[in-house]
């Protein structure tokens, strides 16, 4: 007997389904059949009623409920009589992914300021081509997005507009402006964000919130992708006219880091003067907020070290090196010995020589195993690709206030 087991999030009860065919086929199969879609609202919103025309043999309160817990859809409150329920796979509407201009006689003065905006954003980037797998991930995106809009904003006043790829939250009286959006040409989503100089911090505590929402949702959709976390353009995005944004890798902003760390040692200015140096990057141009940053190699492996990242590096040194430098040689730079070598080999067990390295190191060394060190590590035995994939997994900077847990 098959059944489905459904984990829930925030504070919803978990769920099971005895009967997977009535889920995937009689449900989810005429929910996005290809006539439903033809035929339904182009908005993507049905009422309760309207649900229970379409599924008539089914509960309709207990069917919402699972559907919701799914995180294919979400209810939207219009008023104290009416709800709706919105399912962003089923939202075809169109509309622009650019940031929202207002008129002089709209009584807001936002206007006068836009030539002081400060911008930052985020592009997530997969290890591997995501393509069409982002038209049924994206609308999940939207989804936990919604269902959980005061935990993102901190409770703050927020307008969430939603369209068939892109998302739009304005806070602040529309002083700061975050829009997400999803490319399935390019295999990207984008997180850019403008605020006044007035609303950085905001704009910054939103940008992260958002950022960390849709990795969550991509280790839940895709929990063997790997995610780089690249930083947009400051000098793109501040481009009314820009079409496509470039962005930065891990490895370029730690290089700016860098240099820019050289500069304030020299007391230089002309690296802080420029549109493109790492605080306007990352910080939304203030000195203040990137103080408060934490550099992602200095977290723990326990914390730092995501599970898909772990894997990928892991698949790289589990293959045996023609000069030995593989997971081998690192469990003697660990310093682990002999007897532990020999419990590790992968010719006796079917797990990961490499992952048990790196769990046996944390257990022993608990929070002084780090990510710094692991690197150190790997650069030392001339592993310059597990480096790599371990640093581009790995975002530059972490708010300290979203850094996760500790794991095994």
């Amino acid at each position: 007997m098959q059944i489905v087991y459904i984990e829930a999030v925030a504070d919803a009860e978990d769920l099971v389904v005895i009967n997977p065919q009535w889920l995937c086929s009689d449900v989810i199969g005429q929910l996005l059949s290809h006539d439903h879609v033809t035929r339904c609202r182009p908005i993507g919103r049905f009422s309760l009623d309207e649900v229970h025309v379409m599924f008539p043999d089914s509960s309709v309160v207990k069917l919402v409920t699972l559907l919701q817990t799914m995180e294919l859809c979400s209810a939207v409150v219009e008023d104290s009589e009416t709800v709706e329920f919105e399912f962003m796979s089923l939202n075809f509407v169109e509309a622009s992914d650019h940031f929202v201009n207002y008129d002089d006689d709209d009584g807001n003065d936002i206007r006068t300021q836009q030539t002081g905006w400060v911008y930052g954003g985020v592009r997530l980037v997969g290890s591997r081509g995501l393509g069409l797998q982002l038209t049924s991930v994206f609308p999940r995106v939207q989804t936990r997005l919604h269902r959980q809009l005061d935990a993102v904003t901190g409770s703050e006043d927020c307008d969430l507009d939603q369209w068939y790829g892109g998302s739009r939250l304005m806070t602040c009286g529309g002083s700061v402006q975050l829009i997400v959006s999803a490319s399935v040409d390019s295999h990207i989503i984008d997180i850019k964000c403008r605020a006044t100089p007035s609303c950085r911090l905001v704009a910054f505590r939103l940008t992260a919130s958002v950022c960390h929402l849709v990795t969550n949702v991509l280790a839940d959709c895709l929990p063997s992708l790997a995610v780089e976390q690249q930083t947009l353009s400051v000098g793109d995005l501040s481009k009314p006219t820009s079409a496509m944004l470039s962005a930065y890798a891990p490895r370029d902003v730690r290089q700016m880091l860098e240099s820019y760390s050289a500069n304030i040692d020299k007391n230089s200015s002309s690296d802080s003067a420029a549109v493109e140096n790492v605080v306007n990057l990352v910080a939304f141009g203030s000195t203040e907020l990137f103080s408060t940053l934490t550099p992602g190699a200095s977290l723990p492996l326990s914390v730092g070290l995501s599970v898909s990242t772990r894997r990928a590096v892991a698949k790289l040194l589990d293959q045996s090196h023609p000069t030995g430098h593989d997971w081998c040689m690192l469990a003697v730079l660990i310093g682990l010995g002999s007897g532990e070598l020999e419990s590790l080999d992968s010719s006796k067990s079917e797990c990961s020589p490499t992952d048990r390295c790196l769990a046996t190191w944390i257990r022993r060394d608990g929070d002084n195993a780090t990510v710094s060190a692991l690197a150190t590590k790997l650069s030392t035995l001339g592993r310059h690709d597990a480096l790599e994939c371990l640093l581009s997994g790995l975002p530059v900077f972490i708010y300290k206030s979203l850094i996760p847990t500790s794991q095994e």
